[in-house]
C-alpha cells in the first residue's frame, strides 16, 4: 500500500505515494536527522507478523537501521497495542477496513475505538478533517473529507501502511453480507439478506 486507503476504499487517493522506495533519500534524510550511521530500534509484533516484520528490517537494515524483532505473546502484544501502550520504537499491527470509510474514525479518529493508548500521534489538521468527515452527511461530499484526511495521515507519517491481505468465503450465490469485506470483525447484520431459493 502506499497509503492508508486500499484502491476498494472510498477514500483511496489516485496517484498518492508519499514514501516511495527511495534508500538514498532516505540516507539522506537520516543524515539530515543527525542519524548519518543509522540508528537502533525494535519492532513489536506476534508470531503471525514474522515474516513481514522480517522483511522490513531487511530494507531498513538497507539504510542503516538496526532492528530488533521483539515477538510477543499475544497477551503481551494486545495489551500494549490496545491498552497500555507500547512503550518505545515500533509496533507492526493490523487495522481492518470497513467499506464505508468509516474505520478512519473507529481506528485513527478523535475517539477511537482501538488504538486508544495515543502512542499514534495524529496531527491537529488530522483530527479536524475527521471531526469534519463525522459530521457530514451527504456520503460524495465525506468522501472527499475522507480523501484529504488518508492525506494528511501520509502526510504526518501517522502509519506507514504495509499491505492489504484479501479474505474469501464460500457462500451461496443468494447470500448477501459485507461481514467478510469488512474483515470478520465488525459485522452489520441488518445489511445481510437473503434471497429466495
Amino acid at each position: 500500500l502506499s497509503q492508508l486507503a486500499p484502491q476498494k476504499f472510498p477514500g483511496y487517493v489516485q496517484g498518492y505515494d508519499p514514501r516511495p522506495y527511495n534508500p538514498a533519500k532516505a540516507k539522506e534524510l537520516l543524515a539530515a536527522a543527525g542519524y548519518p550511521s543509522g540508528f537502533k530500534t525494535r519492532i513489536l509484533a506476534t508470531s503471525g507478523g514474522q515474516d513481514p516484520v522480517a522483511g522490513i528490517k531487511a530494507y531498513l537494515s538497507e539504510v542503516g537501521i538496526d532492528v530488533t524483532i521483539d515477538i510477543a505473546d499475544l497477551g503481551r502484544y494486545f495489551g500494549e497495542v490496545f491498552g497500555t501502550g507500547w512503550t518505545d520504537d515500533l509496533v507492526f499491527s493490523a487495522s481492518g477496513i470497513n467499506p464505508d470509510g468509516t474505520d478512519l474514525f473507529v481506528h485513527f479518529g478523535p475517539e477511537p475505538m482501538t488504538y486508544r493508548t495515543g502512542n499514534i500521534y495524529k496531527s491537529p489538521e488530522y483530527l479536524a478533517l475527521c471531526e469534519q468527515a463525522l459530521h457530514t452527511y451527504d456520503d460524495a461530499a465525506a468522501v472527499e473529507i475522507i480523501k484529504q484526511a488518508v492525506k494528511q495521515a501520509g502526510e504526518d507519517a501517522m502509519v506507514i501502511p504495509i499491505y492489504r491481505s484479501a479474505t474469501n468465503a464460500i457462500m451461496q450465490p443468494y447470500v448477501h453480507s459485507d461481514y467478510f469485506v469488512i474483515h470478520g470483525v465488525i459485522w452489520t447484520s441488518y445489511d445481510d439478506w437473503m434471497e429466495p431459493h
